[in-house]
């Protein structure tokens, strides 16, 4: 008789799940190189892994890939604006440490539609889009479902979460900065914007939150009419001279609040003395005001990194549900708000 030796069979993920502690899908993503897994999981699981003999396996494309951001040009400087130019630069960072290609490209429009977009990652060659600052149309929704592309919306969010997205916490910012403003005795105020981007509403309504919690505090919500900074300079003006109640101002960034401390200046009103502003961003323009402009810090290359784990894991899982990702801003202290 012929003897046979009978191989103990290949371990399987499952095998390796309770080897490790873990569960089956984290063993999944470990072994694809996924992102989202703390250094300590991902040690664990390789070690439990190769003591059982399980052959690891490296997924290019989940850890590569390729991905398409558009971001929107800026008018006034013909390129990219220092506040995006920040995100693609996490972006980028992050990119190449997942080793995952990025293309980017400057659109001359704030929302995109399927044609367009499709148009742009054939062209590309890209797996999906990352939208910096570009809003979807409906009709992308469809498309990415039935092309099974990633769609990460980069500073935005998407209210009805058919997209995933990174944002800063716009809503906590707004909040912020009028309490912020409220504490320091400021009783009327006034919030100057521009746009309907989720985002910027997000902040408004933080913003009307605070103030509506302080017992006799008012606070208008004025829309900039206007690209034009000379244009909006002279509208903060006359709202200010027909409301001389208000003695504070938050502002929905920092280049609109730099246009207002320029035009309090020609007024004669002493900042902080005789009026408090505060900006959003902490933009390199906020600390070459005088006084320094305080602000609401974002963390924008972060934003950018932030995305590209966010495009990373719907790559690897297309049936993955939507989620919106809200990094913290937090108060620069300058000398344009007085201390509380």
């Amino acid at each position: 008789m012929t003897s046979t030796t009978n191989l103990p069979p290949r371990p399987s993920q499952a095998d390796v799940a309770r080897q490790a502690g873990v569960s089956t899908s984290t063993v999944s993503r470990v072994l694809s190189d996924a992102p989202g897994i703390s250094d300590v999981v991902r040690k664990q699981v390789r070690a439990a892994a190769e003591q059982m003999g399980y052959r690891i396996r490296r997924s290019g494309r989940i850890m590569g890939g390729r991905a398409l951001a558009l971001v929107p040009l800026d008018r006034s400087v013909g390129g990219l604006s220092s506040h995006y130019d920040d995100i693609v630069t996490g972006l980028r960072t992050m990119a190449v440490s997942r080793g995952m290609a990025v293309e980017v490209r400057l659109v001359r429009y704030a929302s995109i539609g399927a044609a367009a977009l499709d148009r742009h990652v054939r062209d590309a060659r890209a797996d999906g889009a990352m939208l910096v600052g570009v809003d979807p149309t409906e009709d992308v929704r469809i498309w990415a479902r039935d092309e099974r592309r990633p769609v990460v919306l980069v500073n935005g969010c998407d209210p009805n979460l058919q997209f995933s997205g990174v944002a800063p916490t716009n809503f906590w910012g707004g909040y912020t900065a009028a309490t912020r403003l409220l504490e320091a005795g400021h009783r009327h105020l006034v919030h100057f914007k521009k746009g309907n981007r989720s985002t910027i509403r997000q902040r408004a309504n933080g913003f009307e939150t605070a103030v509506a919690a302080w017992p006799g505090a008012t606070g208008l919500v004025e829309e900039l009419p206007s690209v034009d900074i000379l244009d909006n300079e002279q509208h903060m003006d006359r709202i200010l001279v027909e409301n001389p109640a208000v003695t504070a101002a938050f502002c929905m960034n920092d280049l609109m609040a730099v246009s207002l401390l320029h035009q309090l200046d020609l007024r004669g009103r002493r900042v902080p003395d005789d009026f408090a502003v505060i900006g959003f961003d902490d933009l390199p323009c906020a600390g070459m005001a005088s006084p320094r402009l305080t602000t609401m810090r974002v963390e924008r290359r972060q934003l950018g990194g932030c995305a590209v784990d966010l495009f990373l894991a719907h790559l690897q899982d297309p049936t993955l549900i939507p989620r919106q990702v809200e990094l913290t801003v937090h108060l620069v202290e300058g000398g344009t708000a007085p201390l509380s």
